[in-house]
């Protein structure tokens, strides 16, 4: 006799996995919305496309680079304490950002020390994600994580654009953005527990203590099947995200339109 597959609203039911969803949810908007900020910021005062395409990349590729290197930190400890203290650290960053008056180069160096931790968030929150639903209910989460994070996506990147356009200040979105962390950081403190490691670091190894940073890799490398595997996924990613920078480069290169408001964008800033 099979099982009797979960419906979303038994996932929903569940409080702690509201609590991770609305705060993904809100978050991802909120990334979306500073990326088009961004972008139509470094635009407004250079009016240079591999610039503005520069810093739009800036967004995506250091946590390429982190990922291996941070995500073992959520073994280490409670996944909420890690992805409170992130997202706490990501929300000054960001707010610092917002400052009208700050040069361009340290708006870019925030923005790599902002998505340098996005990994270890997403290793905290996976890891505590089986703890929260258990059984059938699971694969249900994880569908609508999945499916919430491609739609927060389109409505963040929709959403940005119109904001621009009608407050004519792109600083006041990257506030906008660093308030959705303070508020996923207190919904994650508040409605989710510790979730903390089944095993100790003290007892997981050598790997715990200092080598976990290349461990993952280490596995990897030595396994010719999840190599490949792993091989597929970052050529696909590289390809996909060298077109849609392209993309990005090209369309900005239309020229800025003027409002009334004083603030200029791309004329198809809806694309992003």
């Amino acid at each position: 006799m099979s099982q009797r597959t979960a419906r979303y609203r038994e996932a929903l039911a569940v409080p702690e996995f509201r609590v991770l969803w609305i705060a993904q949810a809100q978050s991802r908007i909120g990334d979306q919305l500073a990326k088009v900020a961004l972008a139509l910021l470094v635009f407004d005062r250079t009016s240079s496309p591999a610039l503005t395409t520069l810093v739009y990349a800036l967004t995506f590729l250091p946590p390429l680079l982190t990922a291996p290197l941070l995500a073992g930190l959520a073994d280490r400890y409670s996944r909420r304490t890690v992805m409170v203290v992130i997202e706490l650290l990501r929300a000054s960053l960001i707010g610092s950002m917002a400052v009208p008056a700050l040069p361009l180069p340290v708006v870019a160096v925030l923005l790599v020390a902002a998505t340098c931790p996005q990994p270890l968030f997403s290793a905290a929150r996976s890891a505590a994600l089986p703890n929260v639903l258990e059984g059938e209910r699971y694969p249900v989460g994880m569908s609508i994580m999945t499916s919430t994070n491609g739609l927060a996506q389109v409505l963040g990147f929709t959403a940005g654009g119109a904001f621009v356009a009608f407050f004519g200040s792109p600083h006041l979105v990257l506030a906008v953005d660093a308030a959705t962390f303070l508020l996923s950081a207190a919904l994650l403190r508040w409605g989710l527990r510790p979730h903390r490691p089944l095993v100790a670091p003290d007892a997981a190894g050598p790997a715990a203590r200092g080598g976990f940073a290349l461990a993952g890799i280490a596995l990897i490398a030595k396994d010719r099947k999840l190599l490949g595997l792993a091989s597929l996924v970052w050529i696909f990613s590289a390809s996909t995200w060298r077109r849609r920078l392209w993309r990005r480069r090209t369309r900005t290169r239309s020229g800025p339109v003027r409002r009334r408001s004083g603030c200029s964008w791309p004329r198809t800033w809806s694309a992003w």
